[in-house]
């Protein structure tokens, strides 16, 4: 892919996000949901492999004993 065609790529990428035009309060909730997911994950998940992973962090925090 040369230059050219690299630009117009990414000038068809652009028009593409601008047309769909989301506006603040979608953004706020999918960043909410997505943080939320994240909490969630690092610190109320029981599946050994996450917990295992995020196990020094959950006592860093002191926000929950987990044993």
């Amino acid at each position: 892919m040369n230059t050219g065609q690299q630009f117009q790529y990414i000038q068809r990428q652009l028009h593409l996000f601008r047309r769909h035009n989301i506006t603040v309060t979608k953004q706020a909730v999918v960043v909410v949901l997505a943080v939320g997911f994240v909490v969630y994950t690092v610190f109320f998940s029981n599946v050994p492999a996450i917990h295992d992973f995020f196990h020094g962090v959950r006592h860093a925090m002191g926000i929950l004993p987990c044993h």
